[in-house]
C-alpha cells in the first residue's frame, strides 16, 4: 500500500475543474473555486480531479485537467478501497 500521507503537502485548490479555470482567448487568466483550497499531500489534486471526473461523467474538458496532473494511480486506488470499506 502507497503512503500517501508520507509525502510532501502542497497548496492545492482541491477542486481543478475545467469550469474553473479561466482562459480568455487562448490566455490563461487565473483559477477561481477555492473553496477546497488548502495544504494536502502532493496526490491530492489528483485524486480528486479523477473522482469527480468518474463521478460525473467523463467530460473532455475536465479530460484535459485530470491529463495535465501527475497521475497517482495507486494512491486512488488506495482511496477507493478505503471509500468502498
Amino acid at each position: 500500500m502507497l503512503d500517501t500521507f508520507n509525502r510532501p503537502l502542497l497548496f492545492t485548490i482541491g477542486d481543478l475543474t475545467a469550469q474553473n479555470i479561466i482562459i480568455n482567448e487562448g490566455t490563461f487568466l487565473g483559477v477561481v473555486g477555492f473553496n477546497r483550497a488548502g495544504f494536502y499531500p502532493e496526490s491530492f489534486e489528483y485524486i480528486s480531479a479523477r473522482w469527480r471526473f468518474e463521478k460525473r461523467g467523463q467530460r473532455p474538458a475536465d479530460a484535459a485537467v485530470l491529463a495535465a496532473l501527475e497521475p497517482y494511480v495507486g494512491e486512488f486506488e488506495n482511496f477507493l478501497t478505503w471509500l468502498h470499506h
